[in-house]
């Protein structure tokens, strides 16, 4: 199971300049919240932006990691 350190550590790798809080509501370790503010994400879509943090994650989604709901903004969205 990947914990919302690891999670942040490997969205952060591939979007350095981002603010990313990620969240456990449930408090199970496996229904996960991810808010990610990047300017890398000015002028694209939802879908690739969440195709961004998908490749971040890489496979953590076929192994430790169950549900993870993204939420994306462009610094000039909040």
């Amino acid at each position: 199971m990947l914990t919302t350190t690891e999670i942040h550590q490997l969205i952060a790798q591939m979007l350095p300049t981002a603010e990313i809080k990620i969240e456990d509501p449930l408090g199970d370790g496996v229904h996960l919240k991810a808010t990610i503010i990047s300017p890398q994400f000015t002028n694209l879509n939802r879908v690739d932006r969440h195709r961004l943090v998908y490749q971040a994650l890489g496979d953590a989604f076929s192994g430790p990691l169950h549900a993870l709901q993204i939420i994306t903004r462009s610094p000039e969205e909040v």
